[in-house]
Parts: structure tokens; C-alpha cells; sequence
């Protein structure tokens, strides 16, 4: 229908120019192998015992206080050794055996101070 005298037509609706978008960001590759540390392999067993025999003195330490009424604080570091136990584990199993046993004692340390404390 032609507009009527005195009014003047609406120009059609325009589309917004498509926009681009930037490239996905892809995070970069690795620039090399890692690097790791060579442990003998005698070292490298007794590291893993050590760790092993720690996180199972951390474990024993949480399930027996489990069964206490412990104050908030001390609630609040019963995570903190079990991310210690899990992290230990998960370092031990990507072959960092000295990082492994390290976590390890933090954990034990830590469930240590957590039964000794009054």
C-alpha cells in the first residue's frame, strides 16, 4: 500500500551486519616432554611405601575421629587431610613419587595434630 501524502514510508528493517566472531581459544600445546626428576628405582619403592604406609596412619587417624564430637575447627581440617590422602595418590600414580610421599606427610602431620590436639 503506497504511503499517503504527507507521511513518509518506513524504510524496510535492516539486519545488523553479521559480526565475527574471534577464533575458539585453544590453550597452547606443550612446548616440550616434561621434565621430570629420575629417581633410582630402590628410591623410587621406598618413596612409595613411605607414602603408602603415611596415608594409611592419616586414614586410620580420620576414621577414628569420626567417631568423636570434635569442635568446628577441627572439623574443618578433616577435608584438608583427605585432599592431602587424594592428591598424594593421584601424584603417585603420574610417577611423581617424591611429590606423592610429600602430600602424604602433610596429610599424616596434619591427622596427627588433629588426634593430638585437646
Amino acid at each position: 500500500m503506497p504511503p499517503r501524502e504527507g507521511t513518509t514510508a518506513t524504510p524496510p528493517a535492516t539486519t545488523a551486519p553479521a559480526t565475527t566472531l574471534p577464533p575458539a581459544v585453544t590453550p597452547p600445546e606443550a612446548a616440550g616432554p616434561t621434565i621430570r626428576e629420575i629417581i633410582d628405582p630402590e628410591e623410587t619403592k621406598r618413596l612409595k611405601e613411605l607414602a603408602a604406609s603415611r596415608r594409611r596412619e592419616a586414614q586410620q587417624i580420620l576414621d577414628q575421629v569420626a567417631r568423636r564430637n570434635l569442635s568446628q575447627a577441627k572439623r574443618e581440617v578433616i577435608p584438608k587431610i583427605s585432599s592431602f590422602i587424594t592428591s598424594s595418590v593421584e601424584a603417585e600414580n603420574k610417577g611423581d613419587v617424591r611429590t606423592a610421599d610429600l602430600l602424604a606427610e602433610r596429610a599424616q602431620i596434619l591427622a596427627r595434630d588433629l588426634l593430638n590436639a585437646k
